[in-house]
């Protein structure tokens, strides 16, 4: 038997290597399903009405779902991060999303998005975070946060897209290993 060069060794494991692999087609186009650990933790039902209309009672469901864990209280969530969310449920065959974080009064950061109700830190059972990461990243005008050591990605709405990657554990000051795409600063949260 020959041996194993080192070559051979650095090849990457086999498996999945782009997040289409995870793609799925949706069985009710616009439709999300969350899942949070906030007192009202749960909401299924359509986000889109005709002609891609947000549906008012989905905004009212989103916002309590997304209220801060800690205290409950909620803001407004803004209407292209509800877009976002039903984009990313219909790209992943409206599998539920579990909601880490959506709006929260304090953050590490100085200007927050999840303050502003702009910000989601999530996952969807069945999809691995970077495969998350990958298709977000996509996507313009989005702030994306990968978080290797925690069981979430971070999305938010900006004017100009950002990435970044942040080594910390969860509920620990971030500590960021990359500042990503070009000369833009990278603010997460």
């Amino acid at each position: 038997m020959k041996p194993a060069t080192k070559r051979s060794r650095a090849r990457p494991p086999r498996g999945p290597h782009s997040w289409r692999e995870y793609a799925k087609v949706g069985w009710r186009r616009g439709y999300v399903t969350l899942h949070s650990p906030g007192i009202d933790g749960r909401w299924s039902g359509y986000v889109l009405g005709p002609g891609d209309t947000l549906l008012p009672r989905a905004e009212q469901q989103i916002r309590r779902v997304l209220a801060s864990w800690r205290t409950g209280k909620s803001r407004r969530i803004d209407r292209r991060l509800i877009r976002l969310i039903a984009r990313v449920s219909d790209v992943f065959g409206g599998r539920p999303i579990r909601v880490v974080s959506g709006y929260r009064e304090t953050s590490h950061a100085r200007r927050s998005h999840h303050k502003a109700g702009e910000a989601l830190d999530f996952s969807i059972e069945g999809v691995p975070n970077w495969a998350l990461r990958d298709y977000l990243r996509k996507l313009e005008r989005t702030g994306v946060g990968y978080y290797p050591n925690s069981s979430f990605v971070h999305v938010d709405i900006r004017a100009q897209s950002a990435y970044w990657v942040d080594l910390s554990r969860p509920g620990a000051p971030p500590r960021y290993a990359t500042r990503a795409r070009s000369n833009q600063r990278a603010r997460a949260d």
